[in-house]
């Protein structure tokens, strides 16, 4: 699953991302993002083919890390419970450093055509996959007190992945104990109430 970016190219992208979060895809050209980084526009399409090769370039590395994430929170946890709440913690603190890429994947393939958005789309469909599997699991252990998984999971999402919006590297509060607050209202809103005492249970994170 790992893709290598060149540290060249994932300079590229880095400016491409910030740019086209402050002015979105159709205000920033090329040769804006070859400016940001002092470069000549000739060597942006020696990696690049064209701005739309680039903005998938950078939801392709946002959901190839996010579903490393999730990879490695499956490998390292063998209780479920703690498995998901593993996967939420590392995702939403790794938001800040990647802000940009986030967004863009979110909101922005859109802008992609049909070619590129369906392999964008292909992502979150592996993640969505991923997160319901889990899921699944805990209601099967009737530890979720819901029956429309679905709900269940896009209401995840849109906690975790809009933290984007409003959080800033430099608030009091730091990420993790950002993470942990959004991961207790999470699950105490799901749970059972055998699944909050599981919960309860589960070490610190």
């Amino acid at each position: 699953m790992k893709k290598e970016v060149p540290p060249e190219k994932e300079k590229v992208l880095k400016a491409a991302a910030s740019l086209f979060a402050e002015k979105g895809y159709a205000g920033a050209t090329v040769r804006d993002i070859a400016e940001r980084i002092n470069v000549s526009v000739a060597m942006l399409y020696y990696y690049f083919k064209s701005k739309e090769e680039v903005i998938f370039s950078i939801s392709e590395m946002n959901g190839d890390s996010l579903l490393r994430i999730l990879d490695d929170a499956i490998r390292d946890n063998s209780d479920p419970l703690g498995r998901l709440r593993q996967m939420m913690f590392v995702y939403i603190c790794s938001i800040p450093a990647n802000k940009n890429e986030v967004k863009i994947f979110v909101e922005q393939h859109g802008n992609l055509s049909r070619k590129y958005k369906n392999k964008i789309v292909k992502r979150h469909r592996k993640i969505y996959d991923i997160y319901m599997g889990e899921l699944r699991q805990l209601k099967n252990l009737a530890l979720i007190r819901f029956d429309d998984l679905s709900v269940v999971v896009f209401a995840m999402f849109g906690m975790v992945n809009w933290t984007y919006r409003w959080y800033r590297e430099g608030d009091k509060k730091p990420i993790e104990g950002v993470a942990r607050i959004l991961i207790d209202l999470f699950f105490h809103g799901i749970l059972t109430d055998a699944g909050l005492a599981l919960y309860s249970k589960l070490d610190p994170i």
